[in-house]
């Protein structure tokens, strides 16, 4: 058996503590909300220090429910290939080829598309036909990248374009096709959670543990 060192740190035991409260809950009630008001869960309870510390926890245990589940998934295949396949309360396992859809050729992609708006007569309907045929969404694209080719084409047309010239033709390319809106579910914020070497450079300057002052409303 692997040895682990001893820690001091009370957070894992606490975090273990409220997942395994968690799990009871789910069990018992399945798909209704844990009653987090027994839980500390404000400001006024835990330091953002702390509260750094139980997220580390949390999503150390995602990671390792995942291991468990791909191990328990790996024993049961070995069990029903060896075996046949069970049925299991309203379950079947069995069995099965791993396969993934691929495109037939490099062309194929543009061929799909090509195929999918050949009998639309606006834009609007090519988008429309495009997103039923391929799902296409917003999310899905790969910012990035559409930005690296808008600064392609730039340097094709200047190729004495600046930096500066570059970042902008790379959020102009940006700016034509998307918008920034109010996600329209969930919560009105949520936590954003940046690399320091990915984050802003004012954040950058910040020492570990250092503020910055929050933004104030406007007045009304």
């Amino acid at each position: 058996m692997i040895s682990h060192p001893e820690t001091t740190d009370p957070t894992p035991t606490l975090v273990a503590e409220i997942l395994g409260r968690l799990a009871d809950h789910d069990r018992a009630y399945p798909g209704t909300d844990f009653p987090w008001v027994e839980e500390p869960d404000t400001v006024e309870d835990l330091d953002p220090e702390t509260l750094d510390g139980w997220l580390v926890e949390a999503e150390r245990a995602s990671r390792v429910a995942t291991l468990l589940r791909q191990r328990v998934e790996a024993l049961l295949l070995v069990d029903v290939d060896r075996h046949g396949p069970v049925r299991l309360r309203d379950t079947l396992y069995k069995p099965a080829r791993n396969t993934d859809i691929r495109w037939s050729d490099d062309e194929a992609p543009g061929r799909l598309l090509h195929w999918a708006v050949d009998d639309t007569e606006t834009p609007a309907g090519a988008a429309d036909r495009i997103g039923k045929v391929v799902r296409i969404d917003a999310r899905a694209v790969r910012q990035g990248e559409m930005k690296a080719l808008a600064v392609i084409r730039l340097e094709r047309r200047q190729p004495d374009a600046d930096e500066s010239a570059m970042e902008r033709a790379a959020w102009a390319a940006f700016d034509t096709f998307f918008v920034r809106a109010a996600s329209g579910t969930g919560p009105e914020y949520v936590l954003d959670k940046i690399p320091i070497s990915r984050a802003p450079r004012w954040a950058q300057a910040l020492r570990n543990g250092e503020r910055r002052a929050p933004r104030k409303e406007p007045s009304p």
